[in-house]
């Protein structure tokens, strides 16, 4: 009897250590030629349909790349900074105000997903009435089924552009590679 119980501790161990792993997976890092790449080949999405946007840093945007594309209805924003710290210090200001708003009110029906740490993060929602304009001021009421993700000098956004495009949403982050709910 005491062999079986010491075998069903270490597995639960074992299983507790991989839901642990599974929900602080680490976002990829892609560079430009890598996620333009993804959107073709994975998503099928024509290379006349991905804007890729040198930035100089002016107008207020950061200095970097920036490609978006549309996937069936969902949107994928793609931010990759010259600077790192750019990257992290953009994220952590998104992730204390999604701290800070989410769900003020208790209506919020749904799942959701964060973690941030020093070189990573994300912020996962599918659900209605989330309260916070992470994603845009429209998706703060309303279903939102979304995920922003960052990891080194890049942030990701990818998002619904209609109320149909959950499906889309999905697809996308399961190309990527990135944690969902």
């Amino acid at each position: 009897m005491k062999g079986f119980k010491s075998t069903v501790a270490l597995i639960t161990t074992i299983v507790m250590m991989f839901s642990l792993t599974a929900c602080s997976k680490k976002p990829k890092e892609y560079d430009k030629d890598s996620i333009t790449s993804l959107l073709k080949d994975e998503l099928k999405i024509d290379e006349d349909e991905i804007y890729v946007y040198d930035s100089d840093g002016e107008n207020g945007s950061p200095e970097g790349t920036s490609v978006t594309a549309k996937y069936d209805d969902a949107r994928i924003i793609v931010l990759i900074y010259d600077d790192a710290d750019e990257a992290n210090e953009a994220f952590n200001e998104a992730y204390k105000e999604f701290q800070d708003q989410f769900n003020l009110n208790d209506r919020f029906k749904g799942d959701f997903l964060c973690n941030n740490s020093d070189d990573y993060g994300y912020i996962v929602i599918n659900g209605n009435e989330s309260g916070v304009n992470v994603f845009g001021d429209i998706f703060a009421t309303g279903s939102l089924y979304g995920g922003l993700y960052y990891s080194g000098s890049m942030i990701t956004m990818v998002r619904p552009e209609g109320p149909d495009s959950f499906s889309g949403v999905n697809e996308v982050i399961e190309a990527l590679g990135y944690p969902n709910v």
